[in-house]
């Protein structure tokens, strides 16, 4: 009987593997065993006589790929042993680290809005106080769970204050991963309540009403003539009422998208932005 070890050596003499009528006293293997070890090719031993198999499983492997029973590697090479590469791996791993880029940069572009209007507004109480409030309230919209989310949030949003509404919405759209500029007062702006920065379009004005019925269209004008005399990319025109369709026409002569309803909730509540946007070509009024 001969010992089989997967090791190279073996740190003690495997008494077992010799039997008992060719095992002397002091366990080293007698001549008998010797001589038919010696038939096999086996040169003799002090102690004990061990063969390594980690030859012959590399070559048991070597003979099963050749069967074809491994699966193929990305280099054509089979092989066995080894876990095998399931389909869509790759586009799965992929994907999680599009999302994962996208959530750090929007999470550095956040820190840097917060850090940067933080010292923009250090010498104006008034306005930390109203950013912070609008902080509570987008924590109170989120919290709310109920059917009828949409409804009652819209409906506390029109319950707030005016200059914390404007704080409100500028909080939402850095919440959504922009980089914005809050306005340093809220008198004399030309309507202006802040500017946030799109990627690929520009530079955004920010324009927030708190409206309980329809939108006044003399608002919408004059916010128009705003982003002409102050060459902005573009508007974002955002509000709690409703919208009618006569806005439309001097919404795309002027390049003002508009924010509310769904789209609103969605901003405040998820911290997205949907709207639709134009061509930059298309925004200044007199251009054809």
């Amino acid at each position: 009987m001969i010992c089989i070890s997967k090791s190279r050596r073996c740190a003690r003499p495997c008494r077992a593997a010799i039997p008992r009528s060719t095992r002397p006293c002091g366990g080293m293997p007698t001549a008998r065993w010797q001589s038919s070890l010696a038939t096999i090719g086996l040169r003799s031993a002090p102690h004990i006589w061990v063969l390594c198999v980690r030859k012959e499983e590399r070559i048991m492997k070597q003979a099963r790929s050749i069967k074809g029973d491994a699966p193929p590697s990305q280099n054509g090479h089979r092989y066995a042993g080894s876990r095998q590469h399931h389909a869509g791996w790759d586009a799965a791993w992929a994907a999680r680290f599009r999302r994962w880029r996208t959530a750090l940069s929007k999470l550095a572009v956040r820190c840097f809005s917060r850090w940067l209007n933080a010292s923009r507004l250090a010498g104006l109480p008034g306005h930390q106080r109203n950013v912070r409030q609008s902080r509570r309230v987008l924590r109170a919209v989120r919290g709310f769970t109920e059917p009828g989310v949409g409804a009652r949030s819209l409906a506390y949003l029109r319950a707030v204050d005016p200059l914390v509404f404007e704080e409100v919405v500028m909080s939402a759209l850095e919440d959504a991963g922009l980089l914005v500029l809050r306005s340093r007062r809220y008198s004399g702006d030309g309507g202006v309540d802040g500017t946030v920065w799109l990627p690929g379009r520009g530079w955004y004005a920010v324009q927030s009403k708190r409206y309980r019925h329809h939108v006044c269209l003399e608002h919408i004008c004059a916010f128009s003539q705003v982003l002409a005399s102050q060459d902005f990319d573009g508007g974002l025109f955002v509000h709690t009422g409703r919208s009618g369709a006569a806005l439309y026409p001097q919404m795309d002569a002027g390049g003002i998208a508009l924010l509310s309803g769904e789209r609103l909730i969605r901003l405040v509540r998820e911290r997205v932005l949907d709207v639709r946007l134009r061509a930059r070509r298309a925004w200044r009024p007199g251009k054809g």
